[in-house]
């Protein structure tokens, strides 16, 4: 089978920064593969994540499958207040009502694809990485913007509020639950496991090693995956150079803008 993966397209940002007009430079080949993956982070809401995945299923001509996970991006809100519509759960719902054809979105879901199970969840974190779960947290909740501007309102709730590091314990929780017994189905199957979160330290670059919010970013599922014996896909594994270089001068004109805007706003307090 061959695959390509691809994560952290960010279409919605990256559609304000280039005028709507922003190619990846592998939408036009995804007909040469049997199995595009992509590991999260595919827009920041349910608006941006489905025209960017309309957009690849209208491109399919044969029988190429594209599985979609969640990232943790999923959901940005910068509203105080909002509606059910604007939460993460909606979102997911609505997501893997929609897609489950040619585009298949997984949440703690499955695919079964010939010999090949495709178990897909977004996975988030458990903040045990460093052995400090509770210095963690903190440290997350107040650098990483998810916690300001993800809406949520699960299942056991009845308001939207802002999510939280319990939150994300408790999925991450619902997610290996899932990807245990789903070994156990699929134990004659060639498992390959689609996450946004990384399941691995191994997986965490050398540029990060060290870095006190890995705890965020990553869990170790080694003994896991060791146990299963399972093919590990999972973000930043096999991401194209093509596709790193326009990250990374997406990153830059982000950069740019922001260094402009802070001028901008300057000039405008003197004045």
């Amino acid at each position: 089978m061959k695959i390509l993966i691809v994560s952290d397209l960010h279409f919605g940002y990256n559609s304000q920064i280039s005028g709507g007009s922003v190619e990846y430079g592998f939408e036009d080949k995804i007909n040469d593969y049997d199995l595009v993956l992509i590991a999260g982070d595919t827009g920041e809401d349910y608006v941006t994540e489905s025209l960017y995945l309309n957009r690849l299923r209208n491109k399919i001509t044969g029988n190429t499958k594209i599985c979609v996970v969640a990232g943790n991006h999923l959901g940005y809100n910068k509203v105080k207040l909002g509606n059910y519509e604007n939460t993460k759960e909606h979102a997911l719902l609505t997501l893997r009502q929609v897609y489950n054809d040619e585009v298949h979105f997984l949440e703690n879901d499955i695919l079964e694809l010939n010999d090949y199970v495709i178990v897909g969840c977004c996975l988030y974190t458990d903040f045990s990485l460093n052995n400090d779960e509770i210095k963690d947290k903190y440290k997350a909740e107040y650098y990483i913007n998810d916690f300001k501007y993800v809406k949520t309102m699960d299942f056991d709730e009845s308001y939207i509020r802002n999510v939280t590091s319990e939150d994300y314990i408790k999925w991450h929780k619902r997610s290996v639950d899932f990807i245990q017994q789903a070994c156990k189905k699929y134990k004659d199957k060639k498992i390959i496991l689609l996450t946004h979160f990384l399941v691995t330290p191994k997986s965490i670059s050398e540029k990060y090693v060290g870095n006190e919010l890995n705890s965020f970013y990553c869990t170790n599922l080694e003994g896991l995956l060791e146990e299963n014996n399972n093919k590990l896909l999972t973000q930043n594994n096999e991401i194209t150079a093509k596709l790193n270089q326009i990250t990374e001068n997406f990153n830059t004109a982000i950069s740019e803008l922001n260094e402009y805007k802070s001028r901008e706003e300057s000039l405008t307090k003197l004045s």
